[in-house]
């Protein structure tokens, strides 16, 4: 196909062969994805396959979505983790993931993904916050779960796809982060409450000292707490906060003193 195509490159593999059934076994029992390609997975898993009982990581191995990208013998047995084969199959299954989420075709959903990338090139956070908005409101109010974790997981896989280095509950030694992106000019740490205010989040950070192993990178760091709500199912408080690298702090306590 590369050739038929003038040697262009795009998703010829996963076009070739309709992801469909996958999808609709995720959906079924409510996997979460992204935690299956970001925890080690014990080889036991890996070796079920029960069309019964389908599990996803399995599934998605001997499918060829996914592949073993690592392997370590911990607590008396063989674990793995699981990542994409390259690019063009995790671009375009994380497209079809994210349009199965929220039940909207792929259009909508890439132009929802390009506005994201352009907000982050921009360090745009207001139109950030509505793509995010916008982005749980279009998934069924049936599906969004009352708990932290899932919003998490959402704000997670949509700034995965659109290839932000984000990691989610980063562990320091005060705590633990809910997601931190690293930006080509900008760190932003996020702090997630439901049902309490974007106002405690923002002091947690502080209080723990999530910047701190960040100062040192030469980047601004945005602190950005959010707040969603269990009876209405989405963001409904966001406050966020700059401060500077470790060099404009030490600068703007030093340098600039007469």
């Amino acid at each position: 196909m590369f050739i038929n195509e003038g040697g262009r490159f795009s998703n010829f593999w996963f076009s070739t062969g309709s992801p469909s059934f996958i999808f609709d076994v995720l959906k079924k029992q409510n996997i979460d994805f992204f935690k299956t390609i970001n925890e080690p997975i014990p080889d036991f898993v890996l070796d079920s396959f029960d069309v019964t009982n389908m599990l996803a990581a399995p599934l998605l191995l001997q499918t060829g979505y996914q592949t073993i990208e690592s392997a370590a013998f911990m607590f008396n047995k063989m674990m793995y983790k699981l990542n994409f084969p390259n690019m063009e199959i995790e671009i375009a299954f994380e497209h079809h993931l994210l349009g199965m989420l929220t039940e909207r075709n792929l259009q909508d959903v890439s132009n929802e993904i390009t506005r994201l990338q352009m907000a982050i090139i921009a360090n745009d956070t207001a139109e950030m916050q509505k793509v995010l908005r916008s982005h749980i409101a279009a998934i069924p109010f049936a599906q969004r779960s009352d708990m932290e974790e899932n919003y998490q997981n959402i704000i997670f896989s949509i700034f995965r796809l659109i290839g932000a280095s984000i990691h989610n509950e980063v562990h320091i030694n005060k705590g633990r982060v809910d997601a931190i992106i690293v930006n080509h000019d900008h760190i932003y740490i996020f702090e997630y409450k439901m049902n309490q205010s974007a106002d405690i989040a923002i002091a947690q950070i502080k209080e723990k000292g999530y910047a701190t192993p960040y100062l040192s990178d030469g980047k601004p760091i945005r602190l950005i707490g959010i707040n969603f709500s269990k009876k209405k199912r989405n963001i409904v408080e966001w406050k966020e906060e700059e401060i500077g690298s470790l060099y404009f702090v030490v600068c703007s306590r030093f340098c600039c003193r007469k």
